[in-house]
């Protein structure tokens, strides 16, 4: 379960990229590497993220996160890294909340506290990329994560709108 909470970090992370694609890129790989989780995106930041597209769709109890490499020679990197997001699990998770609030970036921590809240997180390669899936029966949780998905939305919404 370590796994899919940190790998779901590393998707919303990606999601964030994506919205700040267009943006100062050494700005963003300096706040990135201040996070325990997606300081290990920031090596392949040049490299995968133009080719990068993500969707943020809503499910009837929860969000999905879908990010597809559109350069099939990017692909691997992508889930080298999501291994590496796996690899980090122990850490995130065993931080206390105020080591989370220091160590983490906002998306991370807003993943960890659904996790810790309740909130299935599932995720899955696919052949071009990732899914994330965050979902819960509790109707406090779902709006929690309706919360999240209105923020990874808007983020999305204003790299399209930078073009």
């Amino acid at each position: 379960m370590r796994k899919i909470v940190v790998t779901a970090a590393l998707l919303a992370l990606l999601g964030t990229m994506s919205a700040w694609a267009h943006g100062d890129m050494e700005a963003m790989k300096a706040e990135f590497s201040k996070c325990l989780m997606c300081k290990n995106w920031v090596p392949i930041m040049d490299t995968v993220m133009p080719v990068m597209e993500a969707e943020v769709v809503t499910l009837d109890n929860g969000m999905a996160m879908v990010h597809t490499v559109t350069d099939p020679t990017k692909v691997k990197l992508l889930h080298e890294v999501d291994a590496k997001m796996g690899e980090s699990a122990k850490a995130c998770m065993a931080l206390s909340d105020a080591d989370a609030t220091k160590q983490l970036c906002s998306l991370c921590q807003d993943i960890r506290n659904l996790h810790k809240a309740g909130a299935s997180v599932s995720h899955g390669t696919t052949k071009n990329g990732d899914m994330l899936v965050i979902a819960s029966a509790d109707p406090k949780v779902q709006a929690q994560i309706s919360t999240l998905k209105t923020k990874c939305a808007t983020m999305m919404a204003s790299e399209h709108s930078s073009h």
